[in-house]
C-alpha cells in the first residue's frame, strides 16, 4: 500500500532537510569543533540580546540636564529673550530641531547679565513700564522688595517698603504669577 500523497510530501521534504544538514560546512567539523560552535553562537545570541536592551535602555534614558536646558530656553523664547537667528524655524520646541540655533535679544542680555534667584522675573520688573514712575531710591527699595525669600526665616527687613513700592508690587503681581505658572509648566 502506498502511504498518502501528504506524507510523501512530508518524507520529501525531511530527506532534503538531511541532504541540506549534511551538505553544510558545519556538519564536517569534528565533535569539538561543532561545540565550540554552538557556543560561539549562544555567546553571540547573548551579545546581541545585551546590544538590544543597552540601546533600549539608552533610547528611554532621561537626560535632566538636557531637559531642564530645553525647558528652560522654551521659556525664555516665550518671553523674547531668545529667538532663532533664523526666523524660518518652528521655535515652539527647541528639542524637536537639534539644529536651532539660538541668538539673545536685548531683553535676553539683561536676563543674562543678572544674578538673582529668578533672572527672569527680575529682568521683567525691571523693564516694565510699572517702575518709571519710581525714583532712584524707590527702585532701590524696590529690587530687594521683589527678590527677597519671604519663606526663609533667616531674611529680616530693617524698614517697611513705602506705599509707592507697595502699589507696584500690586500692579506686578499678575505679570509674576503668569511667570510663575509658565516655570512651573515648562
Amino acid at each position: 500500500m502506498t502511504p498518502p500523497g501528504h506524507i510523501l510530501r512530508q518524507k520529501a521534504a525531511v530527506l532534503k532537510s538531511k541532504e541540506q544538514l549534511f551538505s553544510h560546512p558545519a556538519h564536517s567539523l569534528d565533535t569539538k569543533s561543532k561545540e565550540a560552535l554552538i557556543y560561539d553562537v549562544k555567546d553571540v545570541k547573548l551579545m546581541e540580546k545585551k546590544v538590544k536592551r543597552g540601546w533600549d535602555s539608552e533610547r528611554n534614558f532621561v537626560q535632566p540636564a538636557w531637559e531642564d536646558f530645553v525647558s528652560i530656553s522654551n521659556l525664555l523664547m516665550k518671553y523674547g529673550a531668545l529667538l532663532p537667528r533664523e526666523m524660518l524655524h518652528d521655535c515652539s520646541n527647541i528639542a524637536a530641531d537639534l539644529s536651532l540655533q539660538l541668538k539673545s535679544t536685548f531683553f535676553g542680555e539683561i536676563v543674562g547679565k543678572l544674578s538673582a534667584e529668578n533672572e527672569l522675573w527680575l529682568a521683567l520688573v525691571l523693564t516694565s513700564p510699572f517702575i518709571k514712575t519710581l525714583t532712584h531710591a524707590q527702585l532701590a527699595g524696590l529690587v530687594p522688595a521683589i527678590v527677597s525669600d519671604q519663606s526663609r526665616g533667616d531674611t529680616m527687613g530693617i524698614y517697611e517698603p513705602s506705599e509707592e513700592i507697595l502699589s507696584c508690587i500690586e500692579k506686578l503681581r499678575p505679570m509674576q504669577f503668569a511667570l510663575e505658572d509658565l516655570q512651573y509648566e515648562y
